[in-house]
């Protein structure tokens, strides 16, 4: 088959079919789509008129009866209760006739209303009302009803003579028998009018009593009281459908009133929800025509332009994919169908680029990953260097507060074995065995020292902070001349650098003493015999800063077990007397100086 007749026979194809399973889905589509949304303005209108007349009518009547329960109305005399009547009427612009009434339902007092023949409503707010009219609100009070129930009572609304609209007889009653009754004419003129505000073309809206009797009605002659009276009293919103004697098929839902019983109504014919469903279908029908008629002009005239830049496009099409990116094609005269050749050249061109570019990236990312792959490593050493960091501070605070609990055990045994050595000491002065003893009782005061500065730390951390400016220069002389035996007899060297004369901190003297003397008796088991530690201070910021400098970075390979645990041990306590100074204490990082800081809080 030529290409000229594929084409017409393929863009007609695949316009016109397309186009009426549109047009025939859309149909369904909007039939389904406007009955859909009839069904749920319906219900929505029902109850938006239930609500409405709910909350009005619960509004008047809270109202009546707040000013019925204000007023005692047997102490009332004849000229008060009509002033009760008259402000009754005149508070409330929707109340036609105000009477007062004894149970048996004689007048106490002459009825307040609008004479319709005086026409003696000074503000023009309510409906004057004739003699017929009040004779028919008198007929329809529902007075046994209120009596035998002590409450409210609400009689069936009606249209009254010369009324533009239908008002309710309302009797209050009060629990407490033989007590005035207040009888009211309140016009639903509100609930009307909003009722009418939401009829719309061919929509019927309507109010039906408790009885099934409708009482107002807006729109066309729609509604079917008989359809509804199963709904009545029901707390739901209902939808209904029912056919009409001519056949229509309407469609509606209904709402009660609450504090009523009312039912709201409103109803549409079926036809009117889809009215829009013939003007589709033609419009959908012109539409297909035209399409076809389109469609077959087009494909000729296309297929008399395009078959051989077709076959060229197609095979450059075919080398490109066969690897030949260099591959171009000429641009025919069609407007058209040179620009698809231009791009089909860009689009050879940077495919050719693309496939350079990919090659060069991927030899950077095969570095990249190289490279990742040594970041990973040095990151997973850094952490495994911290890990193990982490365990010996575990392991120290462990050792030091294991070292708190035997010091309160030892305590007691070290203070009578120096006794006991002193003793002995007194006892044989001078005798062979003095050296030992005297070697005896200074160890055993040595144990003491270290019991009693393990007990300093087990203290009460709400203790009276004793913190107070203090010389540090001074501080840290005393401190060197408190530890230089231990380094002397140790042959590491200690010497007191720069520190500023006035370089003073906030600390509790003794504790910070204690600290400072315990870093460097750690520092002590670092440096090997012959080496030396240079205390220097400096101010840093507002901060006090000292600077312990180690000829060497790592303890002596020779240093036995015991020495690292005293280190690891004063270490710990060092650090934690300076954190209660608020002092912190920085090591030297793997690879750097030996130098050890201590920043302090300034005076």
């Amino acid at each position: 088959m030529r290409l000229r007749t594929l084409l017409v026979l393929g863009i007609t194809g695949a316009a016109v079919p397309p186009l009426l399973l549109l047009g025939f889905a859309a149909t369904r589509e909007t039939i389904r789509s406007m009955s859909r949304q009839a069904s749920e303005i319906q219900p929505l209108k029902a109850s938006n008129l239930a609500t409405f007349a709910d909350t009005w009518m619960t509004g008047q009547l809270k109202g009546i009866r707040l000013m019925r329960s204000t007023f005692d109305l047997d102490l009332l005399d004849d000229a008060e209760r009509v002033g009760f009547e008259r402000l009754v009427y005149n508070q409330f612009d929707h109340v036609n006739i105000v009477s007062l009434l004894t149970p048996e339902g004689t007048d106490l007092a002459h009825s307040q209303m609008a004479s319709l023949e005086a026409g003696d409503d000074p503000t023009g707010s309510h409906e004057s009302v004739s003699r017929a009219r009040y004779e028919a609100f008198r007929e329809r009070l529902p007075v046994w009803s209120a009596v035998r129930s002590g409450a409210t009572a609400m009689g069936v609304p009606y249209q009254p003579p010369d009324g533009d609209f239908p008002v309710v007889p309302i009797v209050l009653a009060d629990p407490v028998p033989q007590r005035p009754l207040v009888a009211v004419e309140l016009s639903l003129a509100p609930v009307v009018q909003h009722l009418h505000g939401l009829v719309d073309e061919g929509v019927a809206v309507g109010l039906l009593d408790a009885g099934g009797s409708l009482f107002a009605h807006g729109g066309p002659e729609l509604i079917r009281p008989d359809r509804f009276t199963f709904f009545l009293g029901s707390p739901l919103i209902n939808n209904v459908s029912y056919e009409l004697e001519d056949g229509e098929r309407i469609q509606g839902a209904s709402a009660t009133v609450p504090c009523t019983g009312w039912l709201a109504v409103v109803v549409e014919p079926s036809r009117h929800a889809i009215r829009a469903l013939r003007t589709l279908r033609n419009q959908a029908a012109y539409i297909a025509l035209l399409a076809l008629c389109l469609s077959a002009i087009v494909g000729h005239y296309a297929a008399r332009r395009i078959h051989q830049p077709v076959r060229d496009l197609a095979q450059a099409a075919r080398d490109v994919g066969e690897g030949r990116l260099d591959r171009r094609v000429v641009t025919g005269p069609i407007r058209e169908l040179a620009e698809l050749g231009s791009v089909f050249n860009t689009m050879s061109s940077h495919l050719e680029a693309n496939r350079d570019e990919i090659l060069r990236q991927r030899q950077e990312i095969e570095a990249f990953n190289v490279e990742l792959q040594e970041r990973v490593e040095d990151r997973t050493r850094e952490l495994r260097e911290a890990q193990a960091r982490l365990v010996e501070s575990g392991k120290l605070a462990a050792v030091a507060e294991i070292g708190a609990g035997v010091a309160h055990e030892l305590n007691n045994p070290l203070a009578g074995i120096l006794g006991s050595a002193q003793i002995l000491r007194q006892r044989t002065r001078g005798g062979p065995d003095d050296a030992l003893l005297a070697a005896m009782e200074s160890e055993a005061a040595r144990c003491a020292d270290i019991v009693r500065t393990l007990l300093s730390f087990t203290k009460d951390a709400t203790e009276i902070d004793e913190r107070a400016p203090v010389d540090l220069r001074v501080l840290v002389s005393e401190v060197e001349s408190l530890v230089a035996p231990s380094f002397r007899q140790r042959g590491v060297g200690l010497r007191l650098g720069h520190v500023p004369r006035a370089l003073r901190v906030h600390a509790d003297r003794v504790r910070l003493g204690q600290a400072l003397a315990g870093l460097l008796t750690s520092l002590r088991a670092l440096v090997p015999s012959g080496g030396t530690i240079v205390v220097q201070g400096e101010s840093v910021e507002g901060r006090a800063r000292l600077a312990f400098e180690l000829d060497a970075p790592e303890a002596p390979a020779g240093a036995s077990r015991d020495d690292w645990l005293a280190s690891g041990m004063s270490l710990w306590l060092s650090r934690r007397v300076l954190a209660e100074q608020g002092a912190a204490l920085t090591e030297p990082v793997p690879g750097g100086p030996a130098r050890y800081l201590v920043d302090l809080p300034g005076a």
